[in-house]
């Protein structure tokens, strides 16, 4: 379930899956009353409609069917942005990292870091990029006044495929409700590739997931299989926040939305020890989707629920103020 500080991606708890095991363990119950649980567990714990969809991607992809968006519209997404987002926007219409005009605007809250406008864009159709957090209290969600907000499961509860469609619109929850399992045949291929994927057989499952609507009961039940990890995750993340809080208590740490890691800029924080090795990814600090450029290279620490406490431990020690 563990793996040691080797493995090169460690942001999410997804990265740390190397085996299938609760997939091959198949419940009595149909399709249906699975999808139904899981929807009512994240619809009681979010306060809103919850569309339960194959994943982050192809939730994104409904929604830009649903709003009816062909090449004659441009969304905006942040710059550093990862592959995925232009897998599941790309097929539809065109993408921008340059902040002008946009019809849609993705504002990407990363790492559970949330962010929002130096100007009034509110009159703009805005999709919330949640994937990584956790809200630990309803009123942060929908910052921005977003149609909708993604949630992707892999990476808050650790499971190989789901994503939540978050939404206040009753029309736009019964537009995704019908689509749900409409293609069926597709997302048992879909699901079967993740599971390879898991295991580093490469394929080509994120090619097709943008018109992917479909879980089979392999994703479902290890869905279901893993959702009390939402709370672990919850209690894990909270504690390691404190740690660090102890440390660096100068941070500034939102206490509404948790992240899968903490980023340190390497302008300002130093790593002492060089046998330990650090993800170092591009931040915006402005945290202003309409800002120039602020990215800042910085190095990751992690601290969801995947991560071994002495992994956690050695990492945070290595971490000093300049």
């Amino acid at each position: 379930m563990y793996h040691d500080m080797t493995q090169k991606d460690y942001q999410w708890p997804s990265s740390f899956l190397n085996d299938s095991k609760h997939d091959k363990v198949f419940s009595s119950n149909s399709n249906k009353k699975v999808f139904n649980k899981i929807e009512d567990f994240f619809s009681q714990y979010y306060g809103c409609y919850v569309c339960l969809m194959p994943s982050g991607r192809s939730s994104i992809s409904i929604l830009l069917r649903y709003l009816n968006f062909d090449r004659s519209k441009t969304v905006f997404i942040s710059k550093w942005s990862s592959n995925c987002l232009y897998s599941c926007i790309g097929p539809y219409c065109n993408i921008s990292s340059d902040f002008v005009d946009p019809d849609l605007i993705l504002v990407n809250h990363k790492w559970g870091y949330k962010s929002d406008f130096h100007k009034d864009f509110l009159s703009k159709i805005i999709i919330e990029d949640s994937v990584d957090t956790i809200h630990t209290d309803n009123s942060a969600l929908f910052h921005n006044n977003g149609i909708a907000e993604i949630i992707s499961l892999p990476k808050i509860i650790g499971s190989f495929s789901g994503g939540l469609i978050l939404t206040k619109d009753q029309n736009l929850s019964e537009y995704i409700k019908s689509m749900q399992q409409d293609n069926l045949e597709l997302g048992i291929i879909q699901s079967k590739k993740k599971r390879e994927a898991i295991i580093g057989i490469k394929n080509d499952w994120g090619c097709h997931e943008h018109i992917n609507t479909s879980l089979d009961i392999a994703a479902l039940n290890n869905i279901e299989n893993n959702m009390h990890n939402l709370y672990k995750n919850i209690n894990v993340i909270s504690h390691r926040r404190e740690e660090i809080l102890e440390k660096f208590s100068n941070m500034s740490i939102d206490l509404n939305r948790l992240g899968p890691v903490i980023v340190f800029p390497k302008s300002q924080y130093r790593i002492e020890s060089d046998k330990t090795n650090f993800m170092v990814r591009q931040f915006d600090y402005s945290l202003k989707i309409d800002s120039t450029n602020c990215y800042q290279s910085s190095y990751l620490l992690p601290v969801h629920f995947r991560i071994l406490d002495r992994h956690f431990r050695a990492l945070l020690d290595a971490i000093f103020e300049r």
